[in-house]
């Protein structure tokens, strides 16, 4: 509860009057920031000064004949996109290629990411689309998009690919307790629609659910992960969010049910000798009582991505499904090097280069397949990442990566990926 007073001593700026014994100070190292203190021996000491500098007790303001009229902030000339980048992927048919840019207004209450992207065989159109209101309170998020499926040998038959489409509208209440508690209330659309050919509503005899999930959900976020200067993301913390999510015909949806999701991740500081090195453990699970489909109300498989929470690199996209599911990670990451460089003033600055070594195991299953422990998936492999900052603002961190599953349905995978903080 003490009140001391921090300055630069590079600077040269400093204060009179202190309130202990000490002067306390910041400098910068080759890691970061320390915080110093020095005896105080300048308390005595007035404070110097100043001559060949006027200080005017009435500063006249030139008149003007023009007359300047005060208008309300609008967000509207600070939110025009200052980049764009490519995106590439595949469907059913082939080569998506696509465009992606976001932007945030300088006050920081308006957020957006938008993404269109082409089959250039399939001729189909999809989309991912994010904004977030943060000019009240509660926060108010959007997140909508229209995206290719797939599901890697159907039932151990054949590729089966799919329409998702979502609508998801969320209100985030910021709770007065400790460890940034936030209390998220929402409803979600989603459609199927099948992409591979179906006959008779069935894909090589297996009954395919096509129609509306739509639902209403309830999430709680304990917990908060912490940063330093130069470091790869979060290093330290925790988070642990619980989800329920019930689907009701009251809203269209042609399933009832409900499923639960519970999340945790804890950071591990790996001392002050290996300073930003950082091990990452990740746990996620899922429980679901929904309407039997298919396609199930899990699929384990494939890259992080928005539409895949539950991934397991080293093997094929949603290459098992099941009514619970349980995915695990360990992330050990290290710096390469720190590149902190920019074109100029251009809407580029390259921060930092960093790897990533990973191992990640995961399980799916339902009451006809019980859970056991040598249905287990594991993979191994490694992650070049680098942080990039565009339109002087989103932080975006481009992936080449190679995993290698050590179990049954595992492959040499080689893949690329961006991901974003927003």
């Amino acid at each position: 509860k003490n009140v001391n007073i921090l300055t630069n001593l590079f600077n040269g700026i400093l204060r009179p009057n202190f309130t202990d014994d000490y002067l306390y100070f910041i400098y910068p190292t080759s890691n970061g920031f320390n915080l110093g203190r020095i005896n105080n021996n300048l308390s005595s000491l007035s404070p110097p000064s100043i001559k060949k500098i006027v200080y005017p007790n009435k500063i006249e303001i030139e008149k003007s004949d023009k007359n300047f009229e005060e208008k309300d902030y609008s967000p509207i000339e600070t939110l025009v996109p200052r980049f764009f980048l490519p995106n590439l992927f595949t469907d059913y048919e082939g080569t998506v290629l696509g465009v992606f840019t976001a932007n945030q207004d300088i006050l920081g209450k308006h957020t957006y990411f938008l993404e269109i992207d082409y089959g250039l065989q399939s001729l189909e159109l999809y989309y991912k689309l994010s904004y977030t209101n943060e000019s009240f309170k509660p926060s108010i998020s959007l997140l909508s998009y229209s995206q290719p499926i797939l599901y890697y040998k159907f039932y151990r038959i054949a590729d089966f690919w799919e329409r998702e489409t979502v609508l998801d509208i969320s209100a985030d209440f910021k709770l007065p307790l400790p460890k940034s508690h936030k209390l998220t209330i929402g409803a979600r659309f989603e459609n199927k629609n099948s992409l591979s050919v179906l006959k008779n509503n069935t894909f090589y005899g297996i009954p395919i659910f096509e129609g509306e999930k739509n639902s209403i959900y309830l999430s709680f976020l304990y917990g908060r992960f912490g940063k330093a200067p130069l470091s790869l993301g979060s290093e330290s913390g925790y988070e642990i969010e619980l989800t329920m999510n019930k689907y009701l015909t009251d809203l269209g949806s042609d399933i009832k049910g409900y499923d639960i999701l519970f999340f945790f991740g804890k950071y591990f500081q790996l001392g002050e000798i290996y300073k930003h090195r950082t091990l990452l453990l990740d746990f996620k699970a899922g429980f679901s009582e929904e309407t039997k489909t298919a396609q199930n109300a899990f699929s384990l498989g494939g890259i992080p991505s928005i539409t895949n929470p539950f991934y397991l690199r080293g093997y094929p996209q949603n290459f098992l499904t099941g009514k619970y599911i349980s995915t695990l990670s360990l992330e050990y990451k290290y710096p390469i090097s720190y590149i902190f460089k920019g074109p100029g003033t251009k809407p580029v600055f390259m921060e930092k280069l960093y790897n990533v070594i990973f191992y990640d195991a995961g399980s799916v299953w339902d009451e006809q397949n019980s859970f056991k422990k040598e249905n287990i998936r594991n993979s191994i492999g490694t992650e070049l990442r680098a942080d990039v900052t565009l339109g002087y603002w989103a932080k975006v961190t481009p992936i080449l990566g190679i995993a290698q599953g050590l179990n049954k349905d595992g492959a040499t995978m080689v893949y690329f990926n961006i991901t974003t903080n927003f």
